[in-house]
């Protein structure tokens, strides 16, 4: 790579040793990197270089020096060659030849073609078998399809026929989970959010901060063992492969809000979890949301035209419950959850079939200013999209139209304030059984009337059945059957 000082010839040198050698370039190209040392010996060696030619190198270098000094003379020399290599011989058909190139070329015009470029070709078994001996120089020619290349170079590829592909297309096989991918960002942009790339790294201090490995991730079950360290990270503060998509995506909200009334960002994209030693990371495809700002003026579910309230959980709630349903996941059951960096009453983790498959929640106002996000409120949501798209197989099936009309029926639930409205629409969804097709929560109410310690929960059920037209007595029996159901699983009481 680079010669020393006391090897320098200088005016009083009388006796010079010459080196002329090739050497490893795998070796050299290692070295030269972990020195960060490069030199025109380095950038020529580590390339590869025909070992054949230090011989005659030597020769030209000891023959320019007595041309140059005509009393110098030559003592000695010594070939060390330990491992000399043999020469490549590639074979192939004539007829493979004409196969690949679409021509005929006669067998004798590709040998004089061949020998031109230094080759030692020959034909054997009756000019069908074309064996080429490769020159020591061309360490790019190792197989029959080099051999085939330098043949059409010599032609001319101007000379090689032009014609189209035969032959049937193949059947598209399209990628369950790409679809699906590209369906929930047409919806997150539908709900108003726009896609946002983040960096891939962060800094533990960033992990810390959202009490990610103490406490667990939002999506994924993340722990201080868990976490994909870089040895070489561009940033040496941020040298984790994220676990989570949110840190990053909330500090690119903050940014933005800088600008904006409001801001709704989302990220599809794969997070970075340990599965042991010495074995490579596990990288689930997760989605990422973060809303904070005020609702536009003029939106319809703005309680004021001339102010303006914050975009909150159910906001993100909304967007999220879409995503579900576009990806079949409309059983999903929302259950009360608590995290350090999460507010206390606002958060709710997804479950879907028994799997946890990611939380949905207000940040801790505290927290929210010491990430750049003042006077509005903070909400962030992460999916497992990898245990999603498992579960429900990828794409939500589309929704039939009703042959028959649907009925819908309002029910108004008193229940204990401790109990959580999804308890309810589980425990409503096993009475009314499979002519349950819709159910929404309307109204929420809590008053003396009801007694202390109650509240009642008003749901709108919609009743189908795809081969008949439900009568007033079919309707009945699925009601009693919805208010006995209630009553021993929740203690609750039917209003109407």
């Amino acid at each position: 790579i680079m010669g020393g000082v006391n090897s320098e010839v200088v005016d009083s040198t009388t006796s010079i040793l010459i080196e002329s050698a090739n050497f490893d370039m795998a070796s050299i190209r290692a070295s030269s990197r972990a020195l960060k040392l490069r030199t025109d010996a380095s950038a020529r060696f580590e390339r590869g270089l025909d070992p054949e030619l230090v011989t005659p190198a030597l020769a030209r270098a000891a023959s320019l020096i007595q041309t140059v000094c005509p009393g110098a003379r030559l003592i000695d020399m010594q070939d060390v060659y330990p491992h000399p290599n043999d020469p490549r011989t590639v074979s192939l058909l004539t007829a493979k030849v004409d196969a690949v190139l679409g021509m005929h070329i006669e067998p004798g015009v590709m040998v004089d073609m061949l020998r031109r470029l230094g080759f030692t070709a020959e034909l054997s078994k009756g000019e069908t078998t074309l064996t080429a001996v490769v020159p020591s120089w061309r360490s790019d020619v190792t197989i029959a399809e080099d051999i085939i290349e330098e043949v059409a170079r010599i032609v001319g590829y101007e000379q090689l026929p032009a014609t189209l592909p035969t032959g049937r297309l193949p059947h598209v096989e399209r990628d369950p989970r790409f679809l699906a991918e590209r369906k929930l960002r047409r919806v997150m942009v539908a709900a108003g959010a726009f896609e946002c790339r983040g960096y891939v790294t962060l800094a533990e201090a960033d992990l810390d901060r959202w009490s990610v490995p103490s406490h667990g991730g939002f999506a994924h079950q993340v722990e201080s063992a868990s976490l994909v360290r870089l040895r070489n990270a561009v940033q040496a503060d941020q040298d984790i492969l994220r676990p989570s998509i949110v840190p990053n995506l909330v500090k690119s909200l903050a940014e933005n809000l800088k600008h904006e009334r409001s801001v709704r960002l989302f990220e599809v994209g794969h997070v970075f979890l340990a599965t042991g030693p010495d074995t490579l990371p596990s990288e689930p495809v997760t989605l990422g949301i973060a809303y904070a700002g005020r609702r536009e003026r003029f939106d319809r579910f703005h309680p004021e035209r001339d102010g303006g309230d914050d975009l909150d959980f159910f906001d993100l709630r909304g967007a999220v419950e879409a995503v579900l349903g576009a990806m079949g996941a409309r059983l999903t059951v929302w259950e009360r959850s608590e995290h350090p960096a999460l507010h206390p009453g606002r958060a709710a983790s997804l479950v879907l079939d028994g799997t946890r498959i990611g939380t949905v929640g207000e940040v801790r106002p505290d927290l929210a200013r010491a990430l750049g996000v003042e006077d509005v409120r903070l909400s962030i949501a992460e999916l497992d999209l990898e245990s999603v798209l498992t579960l429900t197989g990828g794409i939500g099936t589309p929704i039939p139209v009703d042959r028959f009309l649907p009925v819908e029926q309002d029910f108004a639930i008193v229940v204990d304030s401790a109990i959580a409205s999804a308890e309810v629409e589980a425990a409503l969804k096993r009475g009314a059984g499979p002519l349950l097709s819709a159910l929404v929560l309307f109204d929420v109410f809590a008053g003396e009337q009801l007694g202390q310690g109650k509240k009642s929960l008003a749901y709108r059920l919609t009743f189908t059945a795809p081969d008949r037209a439900l009568t007033d007595a079919e309707l009945t029996k699925v009601r009693k059957r919805i208010e006995r159901t209630i009553t021993q699983d929740l203690g609750a009481t039917l209003r109407a």
